[in-house]
């Protein structure tokens, strides 16, 4: 039983993320377990011993970097979540970008390679427009406490109530 109720809670946790994380949980697990354009399953390309070759090593270690961007980006507030997540997708962009088509050193045909791309600055597109229509701290409600230092982290106020949130 003890099972059961971990996966409720777990399952309940699950259900109670906003679309935006759910999306970022899991293509950062799919990003760190399953093969990519680049390289083989990237967790167990890192884990693997016998594997010489040092360069789809690192190339495991960048895709599991991402994907870890994602997963940790998943837990945070939506804004850090839509900015992280999309810093992770350009990145990916970019180096498959620059490895298949200037370097020419991924195996796969343009129109697949194209498309893993296209997917990926859409998604960086679509996290970076979910960014800016979220709520953020802006300047003008946005103020140091009396007496602190100006690098002391701000505290927002809600202009109607004069609330310290």
């Amino acid at each position: 039983m003890p099972e059961t109720r971990w996966l409720r809670r777990v399952s309940k946790s699950f259900s109670d993320l906003p679309l935006t994380s759910k999306v970022l949980l899991g293509h950062g697990l799919l990003d760190a377990l399953f093969p990519n354009p680049m390289t083989a399953a990237p967790l167990f390309r890192v884990l693997d011993l016998q594997h010489r070759s040092k360069k789809k090593r690192g190339w495991a270690w960048f895709f599991l970097m991402c994907g870890m961007m994602k997963v940790r980006s998943a837990i945070a507030n939506e804004e850090m979540a839509c900015h992280l997540g999309g810093c992770a997708y350009m990145w990916q962009a970019i180096a498959m970008s620059v490895e298949g088509f200037y370097h020419h050193s991924i195996p796969r045909p343009t129109k697949v390679l194209a498309s893993t791309i296209g997917f990926c600055a859409a998604m960086f597109v679509w996290l970076q427009a979910r960014a800016w229509r979220s709520p953020s701290l802006s300047l003008e409600i946005a103020q140091h406490e009396p007496g602190t230092l100006p690098s002391a982290p701000l505290t927002r106020t809600n202009e109607e109530d004069d609330i310290v949130l």
